[in-house]
C-alpha cells in the first residue's frame, strides 16, 4: 500500500440491466497527502506508460490507447473496479511512492536564501 495514497476495497455486487448478479470491488476510504498537489509522474506498467496525477484535488491516471487517444480515469470515493484495475492501481502507487515521497519533500522544503 502506497504510504501517501491510502484507501480500502470492498466487494461490491450489483444487479445489471440484463438481470444478471455482478460482482466487482468499489473502492473506499480514500484519503490522499494534500502535499501531492501538482504531482505528475509517468511509470511504465505492462509494457504501457501511464500518467498519474494529483492536481486540483483529483487523482487520475491516464494512458494512450492504440489508437493515440488519451484516457483518463480519475480515481475517487465510491468507484467499482474489476479485479484487473484493483491489481493495476495497486501496482501504479507502489511504483509511484518513492517518486511521491521526494515530490513531497522538494515541495515542502524551506526556501534557502
Amino acid at each position: 500500500m502506497n504510504k501517501f495514497v491510502s484507501y480500502e476495497i470492498k466487494p461490491y455486487v450489483y444487479i445489471s440491466n440484463e438481470g444478471d448478479v455482478e460482482k466487482c470491488n468499489e473502492l473506499v476510504n480514500l484519503v490522499i497527502n494534500e502535499k501531492l498537489e501538482g504531482y505528475i509522474e509517468q511509470v511504465i506498467l505492462y509494457d504501457n506508460c501511464y500518467t498519474v496525477k494529483y492536481i486540483d484535488e483529483e487523482l487520475k491516471i491516464e494512458w494512450e490507447t492504440t489508437t493515440d487517444n488519451v484516457v483518463s480515469y480519475t480515481i475517487e470515493e465510491g468507484i467499482l473496479l474489476d479485479s484487473l484495475a484493483v491489481k493495476q492501481l495497486e501496482e501504479l502507487l507502489s511504483r509511484c511512492e518513492e517518486s511521491m515521497e521526494a515530490y513531497i519533500i522538494k515541495h515542502t522544503q524551506p526556501v534557502q536564501e
